[in-house]
């Protein structure tokens, strides 16, 4: 391969990249005002906008940050159709977005498996040294993608589910199911004690024996 063909390949990949690399941030949602954290986060950008001379309410600069988010997709999405084929066939999209505020009530992932004789019991938790069944796999970052909820996990986490479940009641021969669910923190505050955590559990997977 000539030499100019080749740097013009690796320029259009390096292009392609970049553009895709713009952060791709989700739309603010409209009761950002009414979150105490996000509000806090809001005020505190109003006063730092005002050392430059603008001074917005905090109403006034939602809707600025608003408008120009749309404008930001909009135009990545433009700067990025021309390539978007070859990205999705390769699978190298970069799409990425930042948190508006942080998640105060996070959900913390949990899996048990039901021992005829003891009811439940947990063999992973999130961040627990004494439940920590194949931690290695749950804190790789590609894992985390599949299980990792927003506001629901993943589609991926139905079959991964199904996969692990089989694997968790070929180790535990005596269990005769196993569960994977979420649990919300009740309170999440950087300097105050670790939070406790809610006993209603959500997103919930069981399988019984025999049926994977």
């Amino acid at each position: 391969m000539k030499a100019e063909i080749r740097a013009g390949l690796i320029a259009v990949v390096l292009l392609s990249q970049a553009l895709a690399a713009i952060p791709n941030p989700p739309k603010l949602a409209d009761n950002a005002l009414t979150d105490p954290l996000a509000r806090d986060e809001l005020e505190g950008w109003v006063k730092t906008v005002g050392y430059v001379g603008w001074n917005p309410t905090p109403e006034e600069l939602l809707t600025f940050a608003q408008d120009w988010v749309e404008r930001l997709k909009s135009w990545r999405k433009a700067a990025i159709a021309p390539f978007q084929p070859v990205l999705q066939f390769t699978g190298t999209g970069q799409g990425w977005g930042l948190f508006a505020f942080p998640d105060q009530r996070p959900y913390r992932f949990e899996i048990a498996v039901l021992e005829p004789t003891s009811g439940w019991e947990a063999i992973y938790v999130d961040l627990d040294p004494e439940a920590d069944y194949r931690s290695e796999l749950f804190v790789n970052r590609r894992v985390r993608a599949i299980y990792n909820p927003g506001k629901a996990p993943a589609p991926a986490f139905q079959p991964f589910t199904k996969w692990l479940g089989k694997q968790i009641l070929d180790e535990y021969p005596d269990a005769v199911a196993v569960r994977f669910a979420f649990r919300r923190s009740e309170k999440l505050v950087p300097g105050e004690p670790p939070p406790g955590y809610d006993t209603k559990l959500k997103f919930i997977r069981r399988y019984n024996r025999g049926t994977l």
